[in-house]
């Protein structure tokens, strides 16, 4: 184990599941969880550690931004030899990686919803070779829990599993480590991150992650705003309750999905003298403009993914990713998931939510906002004429104001017209008034 302030490199900390074999197979995993019955309890209880990391987690999504900012700060500051980003939308942040890349074009990544929702869909457009070592490491024939029922229901019985730091890395360059470089990117969506001194925190049910940060010849480190915390105390308790609170639902994710991942090839090996790349990403893609609306408390959540184990439409989704009622809500909000009449409106994704997030009065809010901005949409192209002639009122400054990136991005939300798109040009002189002198 490395000492996370060697060489002044970015503290990279693992955190794990104890009590857990090598092999890490999920019917051990849950064979241990349901014998930790007769084993003691911790001095916390369930209650207490919701009430702490509602007040940690308010407190990142009440100063989203300036954390976000800080962050970026200390990263540059403390650690020169990583290189920093922030990112205002996905494709910024996959524009970066392309250019990074060079001419690498095998990606591995984790199953965080950062990547697999946000930047995922982007790098395949691209045409990057994007998979995830994630499923590999079980066995698809191994007893798996397929309903809610069969989870060992942990925290009812009042028994909190343990996740403790396993691992601490001091970047990804280990002087005197034997390692095998190959030459693939890893993108990691990071589980929470202190704004302090920038310690990463990972939460790992399986070997994946530490994997991709030992062999991989580029690192990417994604964080979105909402994973920011004060400090490195707040950030390991906010990587801690996301093990406790999401082990049983990782159960439930573990399943085949036959022709859902693409196939790598093996990469080639590097020289072990190549000198590694470690890159952050801090992302913003509409967090910073969702702090100042209804949807503001979807920053409180850690990602856990609690609220799907009893959600009764789980199964209506054929993905390539761990889904859940807050992944489907984000989706539609950002215009790239369908609508939200699948859901049935049950709360059971309320009541599992440990931070007590109102998703199903979310989903109300979402369909009710989307409805009354179909409506002005349609009262406004509803009516060319009027706006015709409002337009050559007021020409030459109608003709100006279409050219203004400030006027065609709301103009873009609002009415649906590309912000790109050509529009026709305003003219004080209308063809009546010329038929008129004229006719």
């Amino acid at each position: 184990m490395l000492d996370s302030n060697q060489n002044g490199n970015l503290p990279i900390w693992i955190m794990e599941p104890e009590a857990t074999d090598k092999r890490r197979s999920v019917a051990n995993k849950l064979n241990a969880a349901r014998c930790k019955a007769s084993q003691e309890t911790t001095g916390a209880s369930t209650s207490d550690i919701k009430q702490r990391l509602r007040e940690i987690r308010e407190y990142s999504r009440d100063h989203i931004i300036s954390l976000g900012k800080e962050l970026e700060n200390t990263i540059a500051k403390k650690y020169p030899g990583v290189r920093v980003l922030s990112a205002q939308d996905a494709a910024q942040a996959v524009n970066y990686i392309s250019k990074a890349a060079g001419e690498t074009r095998n990606v591995s990544v984790n199953k965080s919803s950062i990547i697999t929702q946000e930047i995922k869909p982007g790098l395949v457009s691209q045409g990057f070779m994007v998979t995830s070592p994630y499923s590999s490491e079980y066995d698809v024939d191994e007893k798996k829990v397929c309903v809610y029922w069969e989870l060992p229901h942990l925290l009812e019985k009042g028994i909190i599993p343990n996740f403790r730091v396993t691992q601490k890395l001091a970047g990804i360059n280990h002087t005197g480590e034997v390692t095998l470089v190959k030459d693939y990117l890893a993108i990691l969506g990071v589980n929470s991150v202190s704004v302090d001194d920038g310690t990463v925190f990972f939460v790992q049910h399986f070997h994946n992650i530490l994997t991709d940060l030992k062999e991989a010849n580029k690192v990417f480190l994604v964080v979105g705003l909402d994973k920011i915390a004060g400090n490195k105390e707040a950030a390991a308790f906010i990587a801690e309750c996301m093990g406790i609170f999401g082990m049983e639902s990782m159960l439930l994710g573990l399943k085949a999905k036959p022709g859902k991942e693409t196939t790598r090839k093996e990469p080639a090996l590097l020289s072990n003298k190549v000198k590694r790349e470690l890159h952050v990403i801090i992302l913003d893609n509409g967090r910073g403009k969702m702090i100042e609306g209804k949807f503001r408390d979807l920053l409180l959540c850690i990602g856990c993914a609690a609220c799907s184990q009893r959600c009764p439409i789980r199964f209506s989704f054929d993905v390539d990713y761990n889904w859940t009622p807050r992944i489907y809500l984000n989706q539609y909000l950002r215009d790239t998931g369908k609508s939200l009449d699948q859901c049935l409106h049950c709360e059971t994704c309320r009541v599992e939510c440990p931070l007590d997030i109102d998703l199903p009065s979310l989903m109300w809010d979402a369909k009710q906002e989307r409805k009354q901005a179909k409506k002005l949409k349609q009262r406004l192209l509803g009516t060319p004429e009027t706006l015709a002639k409002l337009g050559s009122t007021v020409d030459p400054l109608s003709n100006r104001l279409m050219h203004l990136k400030l006027i065609r991005v709301p103009m873009e939300a609002v009415t649906g017209i590309d912000r790109r798109a050509n529009l026709p040009t305003f003219h004080s002189q209308t063809f009546r008034k010329w038929f008129k002198e004229n006719g």
